[in-house]
């Protein structure tokens, strides 16, 4: 085989060796069919004259009859790929078929997550999104490995699905070992947003209010300590816990800040005009606005009903007055 791979590295046989590497790696035989050279030169019409053992020919246009070729070079299908590989110095791949063997293969995968998924409607909706976008691939990079990891670390995600109050780091440390799997962009993050958003009904506009809202629907908390609410003339109710630290900046007119992760154990109560200390309910915020960076909105509907005055403003945002100094 050596010594007709050295023949075939002729150059003026270089064309033909193209044009069956091309056959071959698009899944067409190399055993039949025609292959023709427009406007072929002298030497290479008298290097396939002596390839096939024939008498010279002439013409612009040269033809190769593939089934005579092989059958002159005693080669079958197999052996003609094998030679094709040793002309090029590396293995000559049937492309085509490498593409059907993973189509049939991401076929699978969707098909078998599907019964994984068979008591979760919005699951085999979700999938079957992310199988027509073709997202869940792009995201594994390919690997159908990496797909599957992707899809069991969701579905366990899921299964939890609401939590009683836990931040999005402890989910993603507990799912994947990693507490940063679920930061904004990872894909496990841009993954489980979709399905959340089908879920709870949310819009999947990605931004940061949406992936907040979409969180605090299955009940877990994005960032407790982002956007603060610089607050002032806010006092707290009696026996509350937050009371002695709260009244110390009222007292002196001092304004002070206050991250979600306190306010979500604050809530109205009108009848003793101000904000009473509470748990905070699984996913309750995440129906309404959202967290963290609208925590001076939250506290604006908070107060809004205790008749009081104040002002809250989101740092970093734009001063929001506030109607009710209820207290805390």
């Amino acid at each position: 085989m050596s010594e007709l791979a050295e023949h075939f590295r002729h150059e003026s046989l270089a064309w033909l060796v193209e044009r069956l590497v091309r056959r071959a790696e698009s899944g067409k035989s190399l055993v039949s069919g025609i292959l023709t050279l427009a406007d072929a030169d002298p030497a290479q019409r008298r290097a396939m004259d002596d390839l096939l053992g024939r008498r010279s020919t002439d013409g612009a246009a040269l033809s190769v009859n593939l089934a005579q070729l092989a059958s002159k070079l005693g080669l079958d299908e197999a052996a003609m790929l094998v030679l094709l590989g040793e002309v090029r110095g590396r293995e000559v791949e049937n492309l085509r078929a490498r593409r059907e063997g993973a189509a049939k293969s991401w076929s699978a995968i969707f098909e078998k997550w599907e019964r994984h998924f068979a008591e979760d409607e919005v699951a085999r909706v979700w999938l079957g999104a992310l199988r027509g976008e073709g997202l869940l691939k792009r995201f594994a990079g390919g690997d159908l490995k990496m797909a599957e990891e992707l899809l069991g670390r969701a579905r366990r995600i899921f299964s939890g699905m609401p939590y009683p109050g836990v931040l999005l780091a402890t989910i993603a440390a507990q799912s994947t070992g990693d507490s940063h799997a679920l930061d904004r962009g990872k894909p496990l993050a841009t993954l489980c947003f979709r399905y959340l958003c089908l879920r709870y009904g949310i819009s999947s506009h990605s931004n940061a209010a949406a992936r907040r809202d979409a969180w605090l629907a299955a009940g877990v908390t994005v960032d407790d300590l982002s956007a603060p609410v610089l607050c002032l003339n806010l006092p707290t109710l009696a026996g509350s816990a937050l009371a002695p630290w709260i009244g110390w900046h009222v007292e002196r007119g001092e304004p002070f800040y206050l991250p979600w992760r306190q306010l979500a154990h604050f809530e109205a109560d009108p009848a003793m005009g101000g904000v009473r200390v509470r748990e905070p309910r699984c996913g309750e915020r995440g129906r309404g606005s959202a967290w963290s960076g609208f925590a001076a909105t939250d506290l604006h509907e908070w107060t809004a009903d205790t008749g009081g005055a104040g002002f809250a403003e989101e740092a970093g945002g734009c001063r929001d007055d506030v109607a009710g100094a209820g207290g805390f």
